[in-house]
């Protein structure tokens, strides 16, 4: 069952719309890092936040801008369910 949005297409759950902008923030926060190390440790919280989001019941695709180079840290789960998949 899909997840509720408001008129913009942002989950109304509070929980999910929290993790979906917390995405977005760190892959603002990887394209701003030149460190290695942190962007290792930034994709693995992304992906763990993918999992939350996912476990929680969210259905939806994220932004352009929210989403890491390559699908890095994105699940196979994510390319089956969004249209826009790979």
């Amino acid at each position: 069952m899909p997840h509720k949005v408001d008129a913009i297409g942002y989950p109304i759950d509070p929980e999910l719309r929290r993790l979906e902008f917390y995405l977005c923030d760190l892959a603002a926060k990887w394209r701003g890092s030149s460190n290695v190390k942190r962007r290792e440790e930034i994709i693995h919280e992304y992906a763990e936040t993918m999992s939350q989001l996912f476990r929680l019941g969210w259905d939806s695709y994220l932004d352009y801008d929210c989403v890491l180079p390559n699908g890095i840290g994105l699940p196979e789960i994510y390319y089956k369910r969004t249209p826009d998949s790979k």
